[in-house]
């Protein structure tokens, strides 16, 4: 009976031990190897750990870690390192757009659930989570404001209709005129490619798009800033700072979309989720959060 009962309590401790918040590898450098329950294995980003596991640390090597809450902590001290003793040690990142961009990697890594990859736009501050709705057609929210550095490639402005029409008026409206269009141009179909725009606007300035039904009155104006190439550097410089003690190429240009796609750089951000699936092409999340961006930006 006491046998059976030291059993039962063993189990019990062994599961509370397990049902502590686990770790998810965010990158590593160099060799890092994982004991977890008597066995050794390579870390590799993306892999949920035990807070009970033991990590050993070579020269020259370190890992960061995402814990609960987007918090992180990285190693880089050769030796054996036991997590159950430097769990405390998770900071909290300071921009909240990086917290929830390793909220979202550490939800995907824990919950696993069929939608990896699917729903990185639940974490984004500013895009693409309302729908503006007027009259006949319909308009991301993502496209609210759209930051464009002039990047090449195939990422289009799109907008849906209620209206099987055939044709669209696409319209461009100066920053101290807007209510004269420009530039305007008909469209078959219900998108416009951003680098067909290109030469009738200049890098520095802001304007406003909107489109129609052929016959129809204007929908709301949207806005759309041709950033210069320093503004666009500038950016890119900040969302580098915000990088982890230890993070990979692969990591770095997937946080660096994730990070251009909340900052309305639409174009820029896809360039940078392919550089990632292409870096790491196994890597299930980054692959489905590229063909879900497709998906929800009309790139075929």
């Amino acid at each position: 009976m006491k046998k059976t009962q030291f059993v039962i309590l063993f189990c019990l401790l062994t599961a509370l031990i397990f049902a502590q918040d686990p770790f998810v590898v965010y990158s590593t450098k160099g060799k890092v190897t994982i004991l977890e329950r008597n066995k050794n294995f390579t870390a590799k980003p993306g892999k949920a750990i035990s807070s009970n596991s033991s990590i050993e640390i070579y020269e020259d090597a370190g890992i960061t870690f995402i814990c609960k809450e987007g918090r992180l902590y990285s190693l880089t001290q050769p030796g054996f390192h036991s997590l159950n003793k430097t769990k405390d040690s998770c900071y909290k990142t300071s921009s909240s757009v990086l917290t929830n961009f390793f909220k979202y990697l550490w939800d995907q890594a824990i919950k696993q659930t069929s939608d990896a990859g699917k729903n990185r736009k639940a974490y984004l501050d500013n895009a693409g989570v309302v729908i503006r709705d007027f009259a006949d057609i319909w308009v991301s929210r993502a496209f609210d404001t759209l930051n464009y550095s002039g990047v090449g490639g195939a990422f289009p402005i799109y907008w849906k209709s209620y209206i099987d029409a055939k044709e669209y008026a696409f319209s461009i409206y100066a920053d101290g005129n807007t209510e004269v269009p420009f530039y305007r141009t008909m469209v078959k179909g219900m998108k416009i490619p951003v680098v067909d725009l290109a030469p009738q606007i200049k890098p520095g300035n802001t304007y406003y798009w909107s489109v129609s039904i052929k016959g129809e009155n204007e929908d709301p104006l949207y806005v759309l800033n041709y950033v210069t190439s320093e503004a666009y550097g500038t950016a890119l410089a900040n969302i580098n700072k915000q990088k982890p003690t230890v993070e990979g190429q692969a990591e770095e240009a997937f946080r660096t979309a994730f990070m251009l796609e909340n900052a309305h750089y639409l174009a820029e951000a896809y360039q940078y989720y392919v550089r990632a699936a292409g870096l790491y092409p196994e890597n299930v999340l980054y692959r489905s959060a590229l063909i879900s961006f497709r998906k929800d930006y009309e790139i075929k």
